[in-house]
């Protein structure tokens, strides 16, 4: 999925924004038991009708459990997006980080870091 040929809705949708905030906590990205991400470094996405995602610098991330993935999906608000799955032995968890290698302009600061499903991994702010 070309970026290019999809289009932007920065400044064509009345109010809808999409803010990053520096988070203040350190943060800690669990697979179980394995921390998989650990960074004092992090960002909050405050997003229009949407829940607050916390994204991690991929600098941030362990990649020794990290294997890319085919599947792309894209926001017109923040581009397309490349994923990566868990792998860890035989257990696999597939397709549970996203990242924005070329986020469009608006939100240049999500580049070089990802975001976790938190309804798989534990995503925990600790002071």
């Amino acid at each position: 999925m070309e970026q290019a040929d999809r289009e932007s809705l920065w400044g064509k949708v009345d109010g809808y924004r999409v803010d990053l905030e520096p988070v203040i906590e350190n943060v800690f990205c669990y697979w179980g038991s394995i921390a998989v991400a650990q960074t004092r470094y992090a960002v909050e996405v405050l997003e229009t009708r949407h829940r607050s995602v916390i994204y991690v610098p991929m600098v941030d991330i362990r990649q020794e459990y990290l294997e890319p993935s085919v599947h792309e999906t894209f926001c017109p608000f923040k581009g397309v997006a490349s994923y990566w799955s868990l792998k860890d032995g035989n257990r696999i968890l597939e397709d549970v980080l996203w990242s924005y290698e070329r986020p469009f302009a608006e939100v240049s600061g999500l580049l070089n870091y990802g975001a976790f499903y938190s309804d798989r991994i534990d995503v925990e702010k600790v002071a």
